[in-house]
Protein backbone atom coordinates (compact mmCIF):
# COMPACT_ATOMS: atom_id res chain seq x y z
CA UNK A 1 0.00 0.00 0.00
CA UNK A 2 3.01 2.69 1.02
CA UNK A 3 4.39 1.81 -2.47
CA UNK A 4 0.95 2.38 -4.15
CA UNK A 5 0.56 5.69 -2.42
CA UNK A 6 4.40 7.03 -3.05
CA UNK A 7 3.99 5.97 -6.99
CA UNK A 8 0.27 7.93 -7.08
CA UNK A 9 2.35 10.66 -5.04
CA UNK A 10 4.91 10.89 -7.61
CA UNK A 11 2.53 10.83 -9.96
CA UNK A 12 0.60 13.68 -8.99
CA UNK A 13 3.61 15.77 -8.66
CA UNK A 14 4.68 15.17 -12.18
CA UNK A 15 1.10 15.52 -13.41
CA UNK A 16 1.48 19.25 -11.59
CA UNK A 17 4.69 20.14 -12.97
CA UNK A 18 3.72 18.69 -16.55
CA UNK A 19 0.82 21.38 -16.61
CA UNK A 20 2.77 24.05 -14.66
CA UNK A 21 5.23 23.36 -18.09
CA UNK A 22 2.29 23.34 -20.47
CA UNK A 23 0.70 26.52 -19.16
CA UNK A 24 4.43 28.54 -18.99
CA UNK A 25 4.77 27.68 -22.68
CA UNK A 26 1.10 28.53 -23.73
CA UNK A 27 1.98 31.97 -22.08
CA UNK A 28 5.37 32.16 -24.18
CA UNK A 29 3.23 31.53 -27.51
CA UNK A 30 0.20 33.96 -26.53
CA UNK A 31 3.11 36.88 -25.85
CA UNK A 32 4.55 36.25 -29.06
CA UNK A 33 0.89 36.25 -30.96
CA UNK A 34 0.16 39.41 -29.21
CA UNK A 35 2.93 41.02 -30.47
CA UNK A 36 2.71 39.87 -33.93
CA UNK A 37 -1.10 40.90 -34.18
CA UNK A 38 -0.18 44.53 -32.58
CA UNK A 39 2.58 44.66 -35.18
CA UNK A 40 0.34 43.77 -38.13
CA UNK A 41 -2.15 46.53 -36.85
CA UNK A 42 0.58 49.16 -36.58
CA UNK A 43 1.85 48.63 -40.28
CA UNK A 44 -1.75 48.51 -41.18
CA UNK A 45 -1.99 44.68 -42.66
CA UNK A 46 -5.18 43.65 -42.01
CA UNK A 47 -4.87 40.30 -43.74
CA UNK A 48 -1.76 39.48 -41.17
CA UNK A 49 -3.72 41.02 -38.12
CA UNK A 50 -7.13 38.66 -39.06
CA UNK A 51 -5.13 35.40 -38.34
CA UNK A 52 -4.72 36.08 -34.86
CA UNK A 53 -8.23 36.67 -34.18
CA UNK A 54 -10.63 34.14 -32.90
CA UNK A 55 -13.53 32.73 -34.68
CA UNK A 56 -16.17 34.66 -32.16
CA UNK A 57 -14.19 38.24 -33.55
CA UNK A 58 -15.18 37.36 -36.97
CA UNK A 59 -18.78 36.34 -36.16
CA UNK A 60 -19.03 39.89 -34.68
CA UNK A 61 -17.67 41.49 -37.55
CA UNK A 62 -20.42 39.43 -39.61
CA UNK A 63 -22.98 40.51 -37.69
CA UNK A 64 -21.92 44.27 -38.08
CA UNK A 65 -21.85 43.48 -42.26
CA UNK A 66 -25.09 42.81 -41.85
CA UNK A 67 -26.01 46.14 -40.22
CA UNK A 68 -23.45 48.16 -42.26
CA UNK A 69 -25.19 47.04 -45.81
CA UNK A 70 -29.44 46.40 -44.17
CA UNK A 71 -29.69 48.01 -40.86
CA UNK A 72 -32.15 51.45 -41.34
CA UNK A 73 -32.45 54.04 -38.35
CA UNK A 74 -34.88 52.99 -36.39
CA UNK A 75 -33.09 48.79 -36.50
CA UNK A 76 -29.92 51.36 -35.60
CA UNK A 77 -31.83 53.36 -32.77
CA UNK A 78 -32.17 49.74 -31.14
CA UNK A 79 -28.61 48.47 -31.21
CA UNK A 80 -25.75 48.76 -28.48
CA UNK A 81 -24.51 52.03 -27.97
CA UNK A 82 -21.06 50.22 -29.24
CA UNK A 83 -22.73 48.24 -31.87
CA UNK A 84 -24.15 51.11 -33.32
CA UNK A 85 -20.80 53.32 -33.16
CA UNK A 86 -19.35 50.36 -34.78
CA UNK A 87 -22.23 50.16 -37.86
CA UNK A 88 -22.26 54.11 -38.22
CA UNK A 89 -17.72 54.18 -38.17
CA UNK A 90 -18.07 51.65 -40.53
CA UNK A 91 -20.63 53.69 -43.04
CA UNK A 92 -18.82 57.16 -42.29
CA UNK A 93 -15.17 55.26 -43.39
CA UNK A 94 -16.41 53.59 -46.44
CA UNK A 95 -16.06 56.56 -48.84
CA UNK A 96 -15.76 54.34 -51.79
CA UNK A 97 -18.95 52.05 -51.02
CA UNK A 98 -16.82 48.92 -50.89
CA UNK A 99 -18.12 46.89 -47.91
CA UNK A 100 -21.63 45.91 -49.99
CA UNK A 101 -19.17 43.25 -51.86
CA UNK A 102 -17.11 42.54 -48.65
CA UNK A 103 -17.13 39.42 -45.90
CA UNK A 104 -16.54 39.43 -42.28
CA UNK A 105 -12.65 38.76 -42.63
CA UNK A 106 -12.63 41.32 -45.29
CA UNK A 107 -14.43 43.77 -42.93
CA UNK A 108 -11.91 43.14 -39.97
CA UNK A 109 -9.62 43.72 -42.81
CA UNK A 110 -10.58 47.24 -43.40
CA UNK A 111 -11.40 48.17 -39.53
CA UNK A 112 -7.02 47.80 -39.67
CA UNK A 113 -6.71 49.63 -43.23
CA UNK A 114 -8.57 52.56 -42.34
CA UNK A 115 -7.57 52.50 -38.67
CA UNK A 116 -10.88 52.17 -37.39
CA UNK A 117 -8.55 49.77 -34.98
CA UNK A 118 -5.31 51.13 -34.03
CA UNK A 119 -1.95 49.57 -32.51
CA UNK A 120 -1.13 50.26 -28.75
CA UNK A 121 2.12 51.21 -27.47
CA UNK A 122 0.95 49.05 -23.82
CA UNK A 123 2.49 45.47 -23.21
CA UNK A 124 1.16 42.34 -22.02
CA UNK A 125 1.60 42.13 -19.11
CA UNK A 126 1.74 38.50 -17.28
CA UNK A 127 -0.67 35.79 -19.07
CA UNK A 128 -2.93 33.56 -16.66
CA UNK A 129 -3.84 30.49 -18.94
CA UNK A 130 -6.73 28.06 -17.91
CA UNK A 131 -7.47 25.09 -20.10
CA UNK A 132 -8.50 26.53 -23.69
CA UNK A 133 -9.02 30.13 -22.66
CA UNK A 134 -6.49 32.49 -21.30
CA UNK A 135 -6.22 36.10 -19.89
CA UNK A 136 -3.58 39.43 -19.76
CA UNK A 137 -3.60 42.87 -19.13
CA UNK A 138 -2.31 45.34 -20.69
CA UNK A 139 0.09 47.72 -18.74
CA UNK A 140 0.26 51.51 -18.98
CA UNK A 141 2.81 53.69 -18.67
CA UNK A 142 3.06 53.73 -15.06
CA UNK A 143 2.68 50.11 -15.10
CA UNK A 144 -0.74 49.15 -14.15
CA UNK A 145 -3.20 47.10 -15.64
CA UNK A 146 -5.75 48.25 -17.89
CA UNK A 147 -7.06 46.65 -20.64
CA UNK A 148 -7.62 43.15 -19.95
CA UNK A 149 -7.45 40.93 -23.27
CA UNK A 150 -8.81 37.85 -23.98
CA UNK A 151 -7.32 35.01 -25.47
CA UNK A 152 -8.83 32.02 -26.90
CA UNK A 153 -7.29 28.01 -28.23
CA UNK A 154 -8.75 26.86 -31.30
CA UNK A 155 -7.25 24.43 -33.53
CA UNK A 156 -4.36 24.54 -31.29
CA UNK A 157 -3.40 28.07 -31.75
CA UNK A 158 -3.88 31.02 -29.44
CA UNK A 159 -6.04 33.82 -30.90
CA UNK A 160 -7.58 37.19 -29.85
CA UNK A 161 -11.22 37.55 -28.48
CA UNK A 162 -11.97 40.99 -29.60
CA UNK A 163 -15.49 40.62 -28.35
CA UNK A 164 -14.63 40.89 -24.74
CA UNK A 165 -12.21 43.93 -25.37
CA UNK A 166 -15.62 45.32 -27.80
CA UNK A 167 -17.58 45.11 -24.55
CA UNK A 168 -14.77 46.48 -22.36
CA UNK A 169 -15.20 49.34 -24.96
CA UNK A 170 -19.15 49.42 -24.89
CA UNK A 171 -18.69 50.27 -21.15
CA UNK A 172 -16.23 52.74 -21.92
CA UNK A 173 -17.95 54.78 -23.81
CA UNK A 174 -21.44 54.83 -21.91
CA UNK A 175 -19.29 55.97 -18.81
CA UNK A 176 -18.27 58.77 -21.02
CA UNK A 177 -21.19 59.78 -22.23
CA UNK A 178 -22.55 59.63 -18.71
CA UNK A 179 -20.62 62.72 -18.06
CA UNK A 180 -21.53 64.46 -21.69
CA UNK A 181 -24.35 67.13 -22.30
CA UNK A 182 -24.75 65.73 -25.59
CA UNK A 183 -28.03 63.06 -26.32
CA UNK A 184 -26.81 59.85 -27.03
CA UNK A 185 -26.48 60.10 -31.26
CA UNK A 186 -24.76 63.29 -30.93
CA UNK A 187 -22.28 62.04 -28.93
CA UNK A 188 -22.01 59.03 -31.17
CA UNK A 189 -20.82 61.70 -34.18
CA UNK A 190 -19.06 63.69 -31.92
CA UNK A 191 -17.02 60.53 -31.58
CA UNK A 192 -17.28 59.89 -34.49
CA UNK A 193 -16.14 63.61 -35.95
CA UNK A 194 -12.83 63.05 -33.45
CA UNK A 195 -11.74 59.52 -34.31
CA UNK A 196 -11.73 60.33 -38.56
CA UNK A 197 -11.27 64.14 -38.24
CA UNK A 198 -13.86 64.45 -40.56
CA UNK A 199 -18.01 65.22 -39.69
CA UNK A 200 -19.99 62.52 -40.21
CA UNK A 201 -22.83 62.64 -43.05
CA UNK A 202 -26.20 62.57 -41.33
CA UNK A 203 -27.27 60.00 -43.83
CA UNK A 204 -25.25 57.17 -42.63
CA UNK A 205 -28.24 56.80 -40.21
CA UNK A 206 -30.31 55.30 -43.38
CA UNK A 207 -29.26 52.01 -45.25
CA UNK A 208 -27.33 52.33 -48.10
CA UNK A 209 -29.07 52.71 -51.49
Amino acid sequence: MIKNILITGIFISLLAITNKVLAQQDSSFILKNYRLYQQAIANRNGAEAAQFIDSSSLAYYGKMLDWVNTADSLTLSRLSLIDRLTVLNFRHMDTTKKIASFNEKKLFQFAIDTEIITSTEDSLGHVQVDKEEAVGYLKNNEDQDSVKITFRKENGRWKVDLVSQIIQSGEVIKALLSTSELAENDYLFYLLENMSGRAPDPAIWHKPL
